[in-house]
């Protein structure tokens, strides 16, 4: 590969019969309201879309960023988990946990995001959603899911709580 004084690249073979990796759709979907939850059971927050892939060999990336604050008694430290589903079956889980303010009564702020390639080997519609759930049986805690993080003073201007499926060409 050489490149000239006049920026002229040279030396590259393309590819134009590459057919795999690349996007051939993307569908975005975003929370419309806040959510709040309080229980310690998976439960849906209102966030999910339907893609239809256009093959069966077809990858899915999902990704979800969530923008979230959490409150518990005192001395107990809140924090959420979280699910991506397809359909009705978890494909990834994780714990998220944040920042603490020290008070009697705590609360942590802080955001979530999950990637997750999956290849549900379908051309039928499939849908993606998220759910949450509290952390601590011992107290009651609240889990709030912001539509828009500004809300509150939560103190950062973001994009929003969404989700986004990219379907990859094989």
């Amino acid at each position: 590969i050489t490149i000239n004084g006049s920026g002229t690249v040279s030396g590259l073979t393309s590819a134009p019969n590459l057919t795999t990796g690349k996007v051939l759709q993307v569908v975005e979907a975003r929370l419309s309201s806040d959510f709040s939850h309080t229980s310690t059971s998976n439960t849906d927050v209102g966030l999910s879309l339907s893609i239809t892939p256009s093959a069966a060999t077809s990858k899915i990336l999902v990704s979800f960023t969530g923008y979230t604050f959490a409150q518990a008694g005192s001395d107990h430290n809140p924090y959420g988990h979280w699910a991506i589903l397809r359909d009705s079956t978890i494909i990834m889980a994780a714990q998220a946990g944040w920042y603490m303010n020290d008070t009697p009564n705590k609360t942590t702020y802080g955001n979530t995001h999950m990637n997750i390639l999956d290849v549900p080997n379908t051309t039928s519609a499939t849908t993606y959603k998220i759910q949450a759930r509290t952390n601590n049986t011992n107290v009651t805690q609240s889990l709030y899911v912001l539509a828009d993080p500004t809300w509150a003073g939560a103190g950062f201007n973001a994009p929003g709580t969404l989700l986004i499926a990219q379907e990859i060409s094989a």
